[in-house]
């Protein structure tokens, strides 16, 4: 039997803080973090994404390895887009009320 398990909390984070750790799968299947409206989506204040050094890993090695040019040509724009932003300090805003960290 399926029991579908519910993402958004019940409870109002209206003035929350939500944190996301980003893996390597929806970088490089889905649409890009800076092109959805995280605070919409989890009805939160803001939403800080995080990005592991396993995500950088991951990402990296499917730009080398990965048996399809496309998602190899993916994992380059990945690597790309998060350099863009790893090469500011402290935690960028990548769209309002969304940071990378």
């Amino acid at each position: 039997m399926f029991y579908p398990v519910r993402l958004i909390p019940e409870t109002d984070m209206a003035d929350e803080t939500v944190h996301l750790v980003l893996d390597a799968n929806s970088l490089m299947h889905f649409q890009r973090p800076d092109q959805i409206d995280w605070p919409a989506m989890l009805k939160c204040r803001s939403v800080s994404l995080i990005i592991t050094p396993v995500l950088l890993r991951e990402i990296e090695d499917q730009k080398v390895t990965n048996r399809s040019r496309k998602l190899r040509d993916r994992a380059q724009a990945v690597v790309a887009w998060i350099a863009n932003f790893i090469e500011n300090e402290g935690h960028p805003e990548i769209r309002k009320g969304v940071t990378l960290s």
